[in-house]
């Protein structure tokens, strides 16, 4: 996989500030990890965020397939309608997990690695799926009404590059 383009606005118009937001995020470096993530699971994750305090442009960084998910529109499958970055933390040593949504961004905090540790697995169940033990820390609204996690599926089947030894004869 290689990146064609990115842009904004309309198809066949050269973007600038596309060009500066792409080099602002070391986007060279970061597709290459989101396309070795769809490589090896299947899937690869961006989160696209607002520019914060001390940044001039939208955040864009690439995401573990393995703590990130997207829940899609069952009526209209393009559609995500959430997404759900989830993680240990190594230095807090507890569960941490953002939401995302189109109208806010929701971080939270939840129970340790020990008192996971020490749960048996209906236990752990429960408690992730029932969101049990997790705490909101914050909320930010989203200035753009659209889910930031983007998906990025492998397809390698879909390409037009099919070698000629694949090819059936004729």
């Amino acid at each position: 996989m290689r990146v064609r383009g990115f842009r904004f606005g309309p198809i066949g118009t050269a973007d600038e500030d596309a060009k500066k937001v792409w080099n602002a995020n070391d986007m060279d470096l970061q597709a290459n990890i989101i396309h070795a993530y769809a490589a090896r699971f299947g899937v690869g994750y961006a989160c696209v965020s607002p520019p914060g305090p001390k940044d001039k442009f939208p955040v864009i960084t690439a995401e573990d397939p393995r703590t990130t998910f997207v829940y899609r529109d069952p009526a209209r499958p393009t559609r995500v309608l959430a997404g759900l970055k989830m993680w240990l933390d190594d230095l807090e040593d507890k569960i941490m997990a953002v939401v995302y949504l189109p109208e806010g961004t929701y971080a939270y905090v939840g129970p340790s690695g020990e008192q996971i540790n020490r749960l048996d697995h209906p236990q752990l169940k429960r408690m992730l799926f029932g969101a049990q033990g997790f705490m909101r820390l914050d909320s930010f609204p989203n200035p753009t009404g659209v889910v930031g996690i983007v998906e990025y599926v492998w397809r390698p089947g879909s390409a037009d590059w099919i070698s000629a030894s694949s090819r059936p004869a004729g």
